[in-house]
């Protein structure tokens, strides 16, 4: 089962600092410049969707754990 992620948070993680963004949807564009951070965003929500599945390529260090609302 799918689960929704409703806002995501994300501190220090690659070149991000600190980003929260909230009311995300089943359907989200990320849009801006070149070297922005959209791509960073994709992939921190992609580590913390998968963390605990097999696939993944060790464990996720806790300072990279995105803090997810249940």
């Amino acid at each position: 089962m799918t689960k929704k992620i409703e806002s995501i948070t994300i501190e220090g993680f690659r070149g991000i600092c600190r980003a929260c963004i909230e009311d995300l949807t089943y359907l989200n564009i990320f849009v801006g410049k070149n070297n922005t951070g959209k791509s960073s965003l994709l992939e921190a929500i992609y580590l913390i969707s998968c963390r605990d599945k097999h696939y993944v390529l060790g464990r996720i260090p806790l300072e990279y754990v995105v803090k997810r609302r249940e």
